[in-house]
């Protein structure tokens, strides 16, 4: 079967379409700046990600510590006082031995 010229000039351009493309993706991996260029962006954008991730994180940890320190605080301050909101004797006299017993150390070691 033979073509009509309208056909092969058809066929052609299709040809010469497809043609194109392939040396449009053979010059896409042949420029090594530009494949070099776009990777580093790609690179830049995942590590600006996972920094927002990170801080994210971060001041999410930072929220929940300081409400369990705000807890913990009104916890031995509220176990550390009587119902008057004087200091709880017991507590004053083991902190008075505590602190006796480290003078009491820092002096023998002195002395050794």
């Amino acid at each position: 079967m033979s073509q009509t010229p309208e056909q092969l000039e058809a066929e052609i351009e299709v040809q010469r379409a497809r043609l194109a493309a392939t040396v449009d993706a053979l010059a896409g991996k042949l420029d090594v700046k530009s494949r070099a260029q776009d990777r580093a962006q790609d690179v830049k954008s995942r590590a600006q990600d996972r920094a927002q991730d990170m801080k994210s994180r971060a001041l999410d940890i930072r929220s929940r510590t300081q409400d369990k320190v705000t807890d913990l605080t009104a916890t031995l301050r509220n176990g550390a006082t009587t119902d008057t909101g004087s200091p709880r004797p017991d507590l004053l006299a083991v902190a008075a031995a505590a602190a006796g017993l480290l003078v009491a150390m820092s002096v023998w070691r002195r002395r050794r």
